[in-house]
């Protein structure tokens, strides 16, 4: 992930959303960056909440949109000035479309924004733990997005999960983890789920468990290591130092320092989403990953692991594509590994 410089924050009006309103803020402060808000008018009229909700509407159809769209402007001008510091502010947006989740994806790439923050539910409740606009447009971004639960409290994440397959596609999601680790105060978790018939597990398959979990946890940390030299850019640097069993990363960039604790967990079980979301709704605040792994292909918007963890996990998550030489560097290793087996 590139700087933190402009984040996109689509919103509703729900209270919902308020809660993306806070990490946005707080992000932007610790990163100097600006936030812009954004409002989608369904133009869908006879169906849309807003509509129903409305006092002392137009006759007229053509004269509703507009009483719309001014009353959204108003609003969002109003959350604007109530909700982020001057310095923080960037520009409003009202826009009219049946798809909000393509309007959403669209702007976010077009204006070339660092990041979405949105609620994970709005108005729109349903039962699942995302809904359905937060869903899609986790599946359709190509710009890094935080959904946030309504039971979100930034001063309590103070543990990030970040999921690992051994993959450097899974390792992409390490300098957002340290930028958000650095920022609310946390540490980092990276959770290795030793599948059955995992392919990394296959190669320490007939180890005891002490000795395999301890080759995958050095494998990881190479993993690790190799991820820091081929991602380093002039403008930012991963390093990790270890002392015994203590592991740290450190990111550098454009003349700041942050280093965080790293831990490592290596559990086994069948499936590794399933482990991964227990894991993350028991014992992390939050969870940073990427949207492709091991076997990801760069033409999916996002695999199916992390989209069955992202539906599932009650936490914050927050989704990054991974750059596209570490695709081709993926499909060159995973080649290998099935020529081997």
């Amino acid at each position: 992930m590139a700087t933190i410089d402009r984040i996109l924050v689509p919103t509703d009006f729900s209270a919902s959303a308020e809660k993306a309103y806070d990490f946005a803020r707080i992000i932007a402060k610790a990163h100097g960056g600006v936030v812009d808000l954004l409002h989608i008018i369904p133009n869908i009229i006879l169906l849309d909440e807003q509509v129903r909700n409305e006092k002392n509407l137009p006759d007229l159809e053509e004269d509703l949109y507009p009483h719309l769209f001014n009353e959204a402007e108003l609003q969002i001008e109003k959350i604007m000035k109530e909700q982020f510091p001057y310095e923080n502010r960037g520009n409003v947006y009202v826009k009219v479309d049946r798809k909000p989740s393509e309007v959403i994806t669209g702007h976010a790439l077009n204006g070339n924004y660092s990041m979405i923050i949105m609620s994970a539910k709005g108005k729109d409740q349903s039962g699942m733990f995302r809904g359905t606009t937060s869903e899609q447009v986790l599946r359709r971004s190509e710009v890094a997005v935080l959904t946030v639960t309504e039971n979100a409290n930034t001063d309590h994440i103070k543990r990030i999960l970040l999921p690992s397959d051994g993959s450097l596609l899974s390792m992409a999601a390490l300098p957002a983890a340290v930028k958000m680790a650095h920022t609310l105060g946390a540490s980092i978790t990276i959770l290795y789920i030793n599948e059955m018939y995992g392919l990394i597990s296959n190669h320490f398959s007939t180890r005891s468990s002490q000795t395999r979990n301890s080759e995958i946890r050095e494998h990881l940390i190479s993993r690790l290591e190799e991820f820091t030299s081929e991602t380093e850019t002039s403008e930012q640097k991963l390093s990790v130092s270890k002392s015994g069993s203590r592991i740290e990363v450190t990111l550098r960039e454009n003349g700041t320092k942050r280093t965080i604790p790293v831990q490592i967990e290596i559990k086994t079980g069948f499936s590794a989403h399933h482990e991964i979301t227990e894991y993350a709704n028991s014992k992390a605040d939050m969870v940073v990953m990427t949207t492709h792994g091991r076997s990801g292909l760069a033409h999916l918007i996002m695999g199916s692991h992390a989209e069955k963890v992202a539906m599932n996990v009650e936490k914050p998550i927050l989704t990054i594509r991974p750059d596209s030489k570490l695709f081709k560097k993926n499909k060159v290793e995973t080649t290998a590994d099935e020529n081997e087996n």
